[in-house]
């Protein structure tokens, strides 16, 4: 290696701000590149060293091992993985860090804006949960659908991380006292403020507290007298917030019949049927749908043996489904996962 190369990154490494470069210098830090380093067989402390100044992006480690020291794909991306994870994540999760201005110094503003949500620290995934759900829900309703779709799985991923989290979340849903509309609203034959709490206590009131249907949603947006006079946009918000409403209270009954993948928490932007301009629409009749189902080109008897074939298949799969769900935790995303499909499955058979 070049001298002058390595006294350059050595200086540039003294000129990182004191908490960073006193919590790599730690004896305790010193242990765990240590352990890695005699894990796999390879020297990793100056590689430490140019990731801390920026020479090497977190997404570069892989590829400089397999270049540096010629070891194999799988086996850098295990040591990049341990580096990232046993010594710079809990770097970030310093308080003296919490500074972005001292986090830039060492990651870059790039990476610190990209870095995906639902890969940040659980610390720190919990804490902009609770702040959302305390003071940021109406602007969180109104965000783009990429922002929610990434943030749903953020928040899944946090319930399934931290049990506890959920039901304080659904705490501060009921509680919330952000203002939903600009107008009042009735409840109990007097005008009370328009806060999220009190948009729910009056659709509570009519529906009741179990889970209810897509129907009763779209019946409460029409033919509420406290809606009648809303603006399209509010009645767009007041929507949106009984779907977060459903999603988070019943879950995962609320997402019944739903693909893993589909999954919502904050509901993404409406399309088609969902949509407040399309629930006056009236569905087809059973009879039309049906025919407009029948095969043309496969004879009755035949059908018959197809529709059993795959009835045998699926009840081997709910069978394979129901003996997996052993292996998880009752209140783990998988154990949920795992029995809304048996559930779609069953009622297909």
């Amino acid at each position: 290696m070049d001298q002058n190369y390595f006294n350059y990154c050595l200086e540039k490494f003294k000129d990182l701000p004191d908490p960073v470069r006193e919590f790599l210098n730690k004896s305790d830090t010193a242990e765990i590149v240590k352990k890695i380093e005699n894990k796999y067989e390879v020297p990793l402390s100056f590689l430490v060293v140019l990731v801390a100044i920026s020479e090497l992006g977190f997404e570069d480690i892989s590829t400089y091992l397999e270049r540096k020291y010629q070891i194999e794909k799988n086996r850098s991306e295990l040591i990049a993985t341990e580096i990232i994870e046993q010594i710079f994540t809990p770097l970030f999760d310093q308080q003296e860090l919490s500074d972005e201005e001292v986090i830039r110094d060492v990651l870059g503003e790039e990476e610190l804006v990209t870095e995906p949500l639902i890969n940040r620290p659980l610390k720190e995934r919990r804490q902009l949960i609770l702040d959302i759900f305390s003071e940021e829900l109406v602007k969180t309703l109104q965000a783009e659908n990429p922002e929610l779709k990434e943030l749903n799985l953020a928040i899944f991923k946090t319930f399934n991380d931290d049990p506890i989290i959920e039901e304080k979340v659904e705490s501060l849903l009921y509680n919330s006292q952000e203002k939903l509309t600009a107008s009042n609203l009735i409840l109990d034959s007097y005008p009370a403020s328009p806060t999220i709490a009190n948009w729910l206590k009056d659709f509570i009131k009519i529906y009741g507290s179990s889970l209810f249907s897509e129907i009763s949603l779209a019946e409460y947006l029409v033919k509420s007298p406290n809606l009648k006079n809303l603006p399209n946009s509010e009645k767009e918000l007041v929507r949106k917030l009984l779907k977060l409403y459903r999603n988070l209270i019943f879950f995962p009954e609320s997402m019944d019949g739903v693909l893993l993948e589909n999954w919502e928490l904050f509901p993404l932007e409406a399309t088609g049927s969902d949509s407040l301009g399309e629930i006056n629409k009236i569905p087809k009749s059973p009879d039309v749908v049906s025919k407009e189902k029948e095969p043309s080109s496969v004879s009755a008897p035949e059908e018959k043996m197809d529709l059993a074939i795959q009835g045998n298949e699926k009840e081997q799969l709910i069978w394979n489904l129901e003996k997996s769900l052993a292996k998880y935790a009752v209140s783990s995303l998988e154990h949920k996962a795992l029995q809304q499909e048996i559930n779609r499955l069953k009622r297909e058979v």
